[in-house]
């Protein structure tokens, strides 16, 4: 038998259910599953998550504004997360000013600094997560079902028939928003199946499925983010063991589908098969292309793409490097990085305004001083999560963390919305369980 964690969580009394407490787990399975198809419902700038955020602020600000203010104004686990909040905001709304003031595009400069607005969904899921305390494992579930029969759609039927994100014939670089968007939240649901999950033969069937999913999905970010994630889980959890067995077994699959060379049809825009050769070949071709040739015929193409973004933010390095005031703060909201080579030829005017590394996003927009300000914001909420894992037992949020930060090192993360809304709103959820904690003991002292 197969068993994960699961987190003891307080219990509070059942609150009534109103919109808020149906948004929020509706926009995170929406966005992990349709990922930019739903994140683009609306008319620019104002799509979905942007829209969300004002409904919220007009007809629940008591789901932002009071515990942002509270843990300003009293000291708590929260503390520093809400400091750091408000910096890392006002920072941002500095960087569009001066983008602006620069001459450069207004537009882009406003779609620079959602990075920095997004974090207010944290408080969301802070606010809904304490009013249903058991609402995340719960989640986890009912997303791992659509998620996992939606993702093998996607990849058998929908992308097959042009459907998807990226049809043949249209652009690979600027991308293509397709009717059905991709399945983007598989290494989210097996991660969160670990952690809340007593008995995983319970829920084989969304767990196969999902495995299934990230695979076929090929993106290297996540496998590897998703690996680093369980080993953090492992080591917290102590079941370092289970999680050698589950990579033995992962490595054993491997080896016999490499001998066998089974190969199943790709979604359309990926891989033109999945096979377990071409999955090898694309993670040696990282570090060696030349082994990865043995595994893949398309082993030039998947280290090239590594080395065309590491080109791309070195020129970003040497940029904003070239002047002292840039060094440190960089050249504002809605600087033309794709003029920079090796974007430039291929762009063509276009605006391609991530680079896919959220650090080289943070310097080649804010300079050092914006790169420190969001890595001290990074470290207050990892150290809101460690409180969480020491009060509760449960490393959820550490190990999402984790996965999320390497996967937004070489990929659109925490800067596009179909990504950070929901990890903000989850994280949010993850860390409820201090504040149903906090309130317990509060009302102990007060009336014991």
């Amino acid at each position: 038998m197969i068993q994960a964690s699961a987190a003891p969580y307080p219990t509070t009394a059942h609150e009534p259910r109103i919109w808020l407490d149906w948004l929020v787990p509706a926009l995170v399975i929406a966005y992990l599953t349709m990922s930019r198809t739903f994140a683009h419902i609306g008319i620019g700038p104002l799509y979905v998550g942007e829209i969300a955020l004002g409904a919220i602020l007009i007809a629940a600000p008591q789901a932002i504004v009071r515990p942002w203010l509270q843990a300003c104004a009293r000291r708590s686990p929260f503390s520093n997360v809400a400091l750091w909040m408000y910096v890392f905001i006002a920072y941002g709304a500095i960087q569009a000013v001066r983008g602006v003031m620069n001459g450069y595009n207004p537009m882009i400069a406003l779609q620079n600094l959602v990075f920095h607005v997004y974090p207010l969904f944290f408080f969301v899921g802070v606010w809904v997560g304490v009013r249903h305390p058991n609402m995340l494992p719960k989640l986890i579930r009912v997303l791992a079902w659509i998620h996992g029969v939606y993702g093998l759609l996607f990849v058998c039927l929908l992308s097959p028939m042009g459907l998807g994100e990226l049809s043949e014939g249209e652009d690979p670089v600027m991308g293509y928003i397709g009717w059905f968007g991709n399945p983007s939240g598989a290494a989210l649901v097996l991660l969160g199946l670990l952690c809340f999950e007593r008995n995983l033969t319970r829920v084989w069937i969304p767990l196969l499925l999902n495995v299934f999913v990230l695979i076929a999905m090929m993106v290297r970010a996540s496998w590897i983010g998703f690996a680093l994630a369980v080993s953090t889980w492992a080591i917290l959890s102590g079941r370092t063991m289970q999680a050698f067995k589950i990579a033995t077994l992962v490595a054993v699959v491997l080896l016999i589908g490499c001998a066998l060379d089974v190969r199943l049809p790709g979604p359309q825009g990926g891989e033109k098969y999945i096979a377990a050769r071409e999955v090898v070949g694309r993670i040696v071709a990282i570090v060696n292309p030349e082994l990865a040739a043995d595994f893949t015929e398309n082993a030039a193409f998947h280290a090239g793409t590594l080395d065309w973004r590491t080109t791309w933010w070195t020129s970003i390095v040497d940029n904003v490097h070239e002047r002292s005031d840039w060094t440190w703060f960089g050249p504002g909201y809605g600087y033309p990085i794709w003029d920079l080579p090796p974007v430039a030829e291929q762009m063509k005017g276009r605006a391609m305004r991530t680079p896919h590394n959220i650090f080289v996003h943070c310097l080649g927009y804010t300079g050092w001083v914006g790169v420190m300000v969001f890595v001290v914001f990074l470290l207050a909420l990892f150290v809101l999560m460690w409180t969480v894992y020491q009060q509760t037992g449960q490393p959820f949020g550490i190990c999402y963390l984790v996965l999320i930060l390497f996967w937004a090192t070489f990929d659109d993360i925490l800067e596009a919305p179909y990504r950070a809304i929901p990890f903000y709103l989850l994280l949010g959820l993850a860390a409820a369980p201090i504040k149903n904690l906090m309130d317990s003991r509060r009302e102990q002292q007060e009336h014991p």
